[in-house]
């Protein structure tokens, strides 16, 4: 994808999975997961329901913003993670140096953040 154009995927009903995407990314479904492995760029991911999984490169440099309005947010990474009410759960942080921006959400479900494994064996899909 050449620099400074965004992709866009949407689909109302099916699950999207983005890997190895350097770049500005768009995924939304209305009914459905979303996962992302060793992605980087200004990406957001949103589902109205339907779980997020996040596997972060291990040079992820962003500011990173997580919301779920009725679900659960499991993070490795760091951030901090805050329970507004008994439903809501909200993760935010900057790693690294901040230069891209992620932000994800889930109407209902659970948002997983986790570091991409070193070794591709230990990655399983």
């Amino acid at each position: 994808m050449p620099l400074g154009i965004k992709s866009d995927i949407r689909t109302e009903l099916g699950n999207i999975e983005i890997s190895d995407f350097k770049g500005n990314i768009k995924a939304v479904t209305d009914l459905g997961s979303i996962k992302a492995v060793n992605t980087a760029g200004d990406v957001e991911l949103f589902t109205k329901l339907g779980d997020i999984e996040f596997m972060a490169p291990k040079n992820l440099s962003a500011k990173l913003q997580a919301q779920t309005k009725m679900g659960s947010i499991e993070s490795v990474l760091p951030l901090e993670v805050s329970k507004p009410d008994m439903f809501k759960r909200n993760a935010e942080g900057t790693i690294g140096t901040g230069r891209a921006s992620i932000k994800m959400a889930t109407y209902m479900g659970k948002i997983s953040l986790k570091w991409l494994p070193s070794s591709q064996d230990e990655l399983k899909f």
